[in-house]
């Protein structure tokens, strides 16, 4: 799926969706919400430098991974998912 490259928010919630796929030509990306779906994993976000917001809130997801490249990342929702360690998730503060 091509198309949409300059699309900067993407709100894909309430929907069914159990894999990310075929986003990652959305490199102007900011704002992706992938909230109340069936994702269990967290992938296809590598080209994805530019997020911002990311919204999983209310998913499948069992491990924070698959975000390394998203290094302008400010806001993560996680909650609601069967996440049992926080361990890999790095948090940064500014001073």
């Amino acid at each position: 799926m091509e198309g949409l490259n300059k699309l900067e928010e993407l709100r894909l919630d309430n929907n069914k969706i159990k894999k990310i796929e075929n986003i990652g030509h959305l490199v102007h990306l900011k704002w992706l919400d992938l909230s109340f779906n069936a994702i269990e994993k967290i992938e296809g976000l590598t080209e994805l430098r530019k997020l911002q917001d990311i919204s999983f809130y209310s998913n499948q997801i069992k491990e924070v991974e698959g975000l390394d490249n998203c290094t302008e990342l400010n806001v993560l929702s996680i909650g609601n998912n069967l996440i049992e360690k926080y361990d890999k998730v790095n948090i940064y503060k500014d001073n």
